[in-house]
C-alpha cells in the first residue's frame, strides 16, 4: 500500500510539472527610470494669437511675414538638465489621435506647405541649472505665395537622459517630453476636408493579424471629429468577415492613418475581399470602398508570424503530450494495482490451501490414536 501511495504522489507531481503556466510575472522591463517630469513648458502667446491662452499657438499670418514665438522652459529639479527642442509635423496616429511625435512618418504626398519649412528653433538644445527658467525662441517665415487652410505642427521638448548607477540594470528608461502645437493660417475660411481610401492590405500589429485600410485626409484641414462604420466582406461568399465602429477619431491636415480591422487572432485566409467604410468627418459624409486581395503567400507568412497562432499550435502539442503521458501513467498504475491484487489473492489462496492441508493432517492423526 505504501508503494501505491508513492506512485500516486509521483503522478500528482508529474501533472503539476507538465501543466502549462499562464501567469505572467512582472520583470525589470516595467520599471521606470530617468528624471521623470523634471521640467515644464509654458507658451508665451504673441499678439496674433487667435484663441487666447488655449495651450497651443493659433496664429493668423500674412504671406511673406516674419515673426518669433516664445516659450518658457522651467527646470523643477535640484540638478542641471538639458532639453532638446524640435519642430515636428502634426500627424495622425493609428489610434485616431493627432500626434506631434511621430518622427519616422514621412511628409504626406498631398502636403504643399510644411511646418518644418516655416518654423526654425533658434537654439535646439537648452541647458538649465537647478530651478532655472529660460525663454526659448522659434522663428516663423511665412512663404510669399499664399496658401489655403491650416498648417499644423508643434514644438517638441524632450529631456536628455541623465545616466546614473540606479538605472544601469533597468530594461526600460522613461524620459519626459512635452509638445506645444502650432496652427498657422492665413484666412478665417476653413478648407473643406477631403477623405480618400487609398489602399487596403493585409498586415500585422505586434504579431497579431490585421487588415489595414489606409485613409488619407488630402486637405489642409484638421478633422476634429470622425465617426466611422466599416466592414470587410468576402467576395466569394458575400459574408461580412470583420467590422469596426469608431465615434471619436481625429485627423491632422494632409495626413494618413492606418484604420485597422483586428482579425481577433483568427487565421488569415487568402482570397478576394472588399472594404466598405462610411465616414462622417465634421458633418461631411463619405462612403468609401475598395477591393483587395490576400495572396496565399501573404496569408501563410502572416499566419506563421502570428504569436497567437504559433502559441495555439504549441499548446495543442503540449496538451496532446500531456494527455498521452497521463493515459500511460494511468495504465501503468492500473497494471500495478491489478498485479498487487492478483498477488494478494494468490497469497490468500495459498494460505487457505495450507490451512486445509494442516486440518486434514490433524484429523488423520486423531483417527490413528
Amino acid at each position: 500500500m505504501r508503494k501505491l501511495n508513492r506512485y500516486v504522489l509521483c503522478l500528482i507531481w508529474l501533472c503539476v510539472f507538465l501543466l502549462p503556466i499562464n501567469q505572467v510575472q512582472a520583470s525589470g522591463a516595467n520599471e521606470t527610470g530617468g528624471t521623470g517630469a523634471a521640467f515644464s513648458v509654458e507658451a508665451i502667446y504673441p499678439e496674433n494669437q487667435q484663441k487666447g491662452e488655449s495651450g497651443y499657438y493659433d496664429l493668423k499670418v500674412t504671406p511673406g511675414s516674419q515673426q518669433v514665438i516664445k516659450a518658457k522652459v522651467k527646470n523643477y529639479s535640484d540638478y542641471p538638465i538639458e532639453v532638446f527642442i524640435e519642430v515636428t509635423r502634426g500627424t495622425t496616429s493609428d489610434g485616431g489621435v493627432i500626434s506631434y511625435k511621430e518622427f519616422d512618418k514621412k511628409k504626406d504626398s498631398t502636403m504643399l506647405t510644411d511646418i518644418k519649412d516655416l518654423v526654425q528653433v533658434k537654439e535646439p538644445t537648452v541647458k538649465l541649472e537647478a530651478k532655472e527658467t529660460k525663454e526659448i525662441i522659434a522663428e516663423i517665415n511665412v512663404p510669399e505665395v499664399p496658401y489655403e487652410g491650416q498648417v499644423l505642427g508643434g514644438l517638441h521638448f524632450s529631456e536628455k537622459y541623465q545616466k546614473n548607477e540606479k538605472d544601469k540594470d533597468k530594461a526600460v528608461i522613461n524620459t519626459f517630453s512635452y509638445s506645444l502645437p502650432i496652427v498657422v493660417t492665413e484666412s478665417n475660411t476653413k478648407a473643406e476636408n477631403k477623405l480618400e481610401l487609398i489602399k487596403v492590405e493585409a498586415g500585422q500589429r505586434n504579431f497579431h493579424n490585421f487588415i489595414e485600410a489606409v485613409l488619407q485626409n488630402q486637405a489642409p484641414s484638421i478633422i476634429h471629429k470622425m465617426t466611422i462604420d466599416s466592414k470587410v466582406i468576402s467576395k466569394k461568399t458575400n459574408k461580412v468577415m470583420y467590422t469596426r465602429k469608431e465615434d471619436a477619431f481625429q485627423m491632422a491636415p494632409n495626413s494618413t492613418v492606418k484604420f485597422g480591422f483586428d482579425m481577433k487572432d483568427t487565421e488569415m485566409i487568402a482570397g478576394k475581399y472588399e472594404a466598405l467604410i462610411k465616414v462622417t468627418a465634421d458633418e461631411k459624409n463619405y462612403e468609401l470602398k475598395k477591393e483587395f486581395t490576400i495572396s496565399e503567400k501573404e496569408a501563410n507568412k502572416f499566419n506563421d508570424e502570428s504569436v497567437y497562432l504559433q502559441n495555439d499550435d504549441k499548446n495543442l502539442v503540449l496538451w496532446l503530450a500531456l494527455g498521452m503521458g497521463s493515459i500511460l501513467i494511468a495504465v501503468v498504475l492500473v497494471a500495478i494495482i491489478l498485479r498487487k491484487r492478483k498477488k494478494k489473492r494468490r497469497k490468500k489462496k495459498k494460505k487457505n490451501v495450507n490451512q486445509l492441508n494442516t486440518n486434514k493432517k490433524n484429523k488423520s492423526k486423531g483417527k490413528t490414536i
